[in-house]
């Protein structure tokens, strides 16, 4: 992520370029407010769980500090329309307590 870059459109657009990449799906025909497991994704939910794994690395190597996504936050979003998802983990990279323990799984 270059500074002038606003963050929460890197974040959008790296969540797109995954979801290209694992569902086989062009950018026109990502639909927020469907689920990762519905159609036309049909990720399973351990698929999801991956990706946010992946998106915490990505985090990590981008801002150079530590992200951890607490399994009561990942439980909560891992059924989540595409859109409430991307909404919720931006919440969570943009906090201002990143980097703190909180009780939405931020540390």
């Amino acid at each position: 992520m270059s500074q002038s870059e606003d963050p929460r459109e890197f974040w959008v657009n790296t969540i797109y370029d995954w979801i290209i990449k694992n569902a086989g799906l062009r950018k026109e025909r990502i639909d927020l407010q469907r689920k990762f497991t519905q159609e036309p994704y049909n990720l399973s939910v351990v698929k999801v769980l991956n990706m946010m794994d992946e998106l915490v690395e990505i985090y990590k190597r981008v801002n150079k500090s530590n992200l951890v996504l607490s399994q009561n936050w990942r439980l909560a979003h891992r059924g989540d329309k595409v859109g409430d998802f991307i909404a919720a983990f931006i919440d969570v990279v943009t906090s201002e307590d990143v980097g703190r323990p909180k009780k939405t799984g931020i540390n």
